[in-house]
């Protein structure tokens, strides 16, 4: 905004104040709200330091645009743990990501004020709860860093607290697709701690997620409950699950133990934003402007198909494990009716606005209509830096040293690793661009 233009608006807020109208508070604050751009224009520069791997200036993007945003402070720590996660800062991302967790609590109750805010202005009023996909992915994060850090008590509670967090959404307003990843996740972490039944009670849970949201499990999952329900004698279980998927070979349970597990995540590409969708209209009585903003769902490149991977001489290919295109458009479908009737219900207000302006006087009238028209912008922010989907490849292993690589990217490392009998050793590869990889 131009020096006169600020200047033109303090003018005309300063006349506004000075009238007695009990409208003229409503009339200076539409002004002041009239010129705010979308969450993701704001963001750009961000998310183009991002996808191009250039973390440094990413985290400047985001210090900057933290000072003047508090409403969507919880939202700037989620990004920022997880460009620290890339630097293998994972202290500093776990920090990054306990403070939204800790803030979290409080913004599931929406305070009134916050309400009737965003029913008279708009959603981005709003302090920033984040979705429920995003309330999981915060343990999901924290846990992957607890693993990487190899405190694996801590990842154990997390998977705990992470638990709650799925019961309550599930309670609430289920999307069984973004459960199935973390279930295996927590499977996946009590099998590293040795805790074999309750490993199968996760993976029971990952598995009905999978059969609910329509989605084909992958192999592994399959194999690795067929041999947790043998070796803790759930044979009836065990033997309707191999009929169903029609299995007739898996590893028992003591050659499982002398052989090593690879586990390869890979974190696909970045999550899909929301644009701003904008309907306005002109009543022919009295012309009138009025705008109804919401959002809609926008998804980004998908990178590939099927990640694939080499160790040593074999090459494999990965199962997926969450659709996070999917899961993001899934609850944005659930939440438009509750956007539409918020915004609908904001056109009444600022039309009561602009009508009692007009009364007071033409000028305050048109000012009105073009600074409630101006300040309805629709709630676009979205913890972008998730990826937009989860892929995986496990491995037994026998004994011994190894040369792993992936494929689906033409500039990438070699990492050597040594497994050894026991061994469940999880490693995690981020794409966030065409060659923009980061092994952790």
């Amino acid at each position: 905004m131009s020096t006169k233009q600020i200047t033109a608006r303090c003018q005309l807020q300063q006349t506004m104040s000075s009238r007695s109208s009990p409208l003229a508070p409503v009339l200076v604050l539409l002004m002041m709200l009239s010129g705010c751009v979308t969450y993701n224009q704001r963001m750009s520069s961000f998310e183009q330091n991002l996808s191009t791997g250039n973390l440094q200036p990413a985290l400047t993007d985001l210090d900057k645009q933290t000072n003047g945003d508090k409403k969507s402070a919880i939202l700037f720590d989620l990004n920022r743990s997880l460009i620290l996660r890339l630097q293998r800062e994972f202290d500093l991302s776990n920090q990054s990501l306990e403070r939204a967790k800790s803030a979290l609590q409080p913004l599931l109750a929406i305070s009134l004020s916050e309400q009737t805010l965003a029913s008279a202005i708009n959603d981005q009023q709003r302090t920033y709860l984040p979705h429920g996909f995003e309330q999981i992915y915060i343990h999901v994060f924290k846990i992957l860093n607890y693993v990487a850090l190899n405190d694996l008590p801590a990842a154990r509670v997390e998977v705990l607290q992470m638990d709650v967090t799925l019961n309550r959404l599930n309670e609430k307003n289920p999307i069984p697709a973004q459960n199935a990843f973390p279930r295996y996740l927590s499977g996946v972490v009590f099998e590293m701690a040795g805790e074999w039944d309750q490993a199968l009670i996760a993976y029971r849970k990952a598995l009905i997620s999978f059969q609910e949201s329509q989605q084909s499990p992958p192999k592994f999952l399959i194999l690795d409950m067929l041999r947790l329900m043998d070796h803790l004698g759930l044979h009836a279980e065990r033997a309707r699950l191999q009929k169903r998927y029609a299995v007739t070979v898996w590893t028992t349970q003591k050659i499982y133990q002398q052989q090593g597990q690879l586990l390869l995540l890979i974190a696909e590409g970045l999550a899909p934003i929301r644009e701003e969708a904008a309907i306005q209209a002109v009543d022919p009585k009295d012309g009138e402007l009025y705008r109804i903003s919401i959002p809609r769902h926008q998804n980004r490149l998908n990178l590939t198909r099927t990640p694939r991977f080499q160790v040593s001489q074999t090459q494999y290919s990965s199962d997926l494990l969450a659709n996070m295109n999917s899961i993001a458009e899934q609850t944005l479908t659930h939440q438009i009716p509750a956007i539409t009737a918020r915004a609908v219900a904001r056109v009444a207000v600022k039309h009561r606005v602009v009508k009692e302006s007009t009364q007071e006087a033409p000028i305050l009238g048109l000012i009105a209509n073009v600074a409630t028209v101006a300040s309805e912008r629709a709630d676009t922010r979205t913890w972008a830096s998730l990826p937009s989907g989860w892929w995986a490849v496990k491995i037994p292993l026998e004994a011994g040293e190894y040369q792993v690589r992936p494929l689906f990217a033409s500039q990438t490392q070699t990492v050597p690793i040594r497994i050894s009998p026991g061994d469940f050793r999880l490693m995690v590869y981020h794409r966030l661009g065409t060659n923009t990889i980061f092994g952790l």
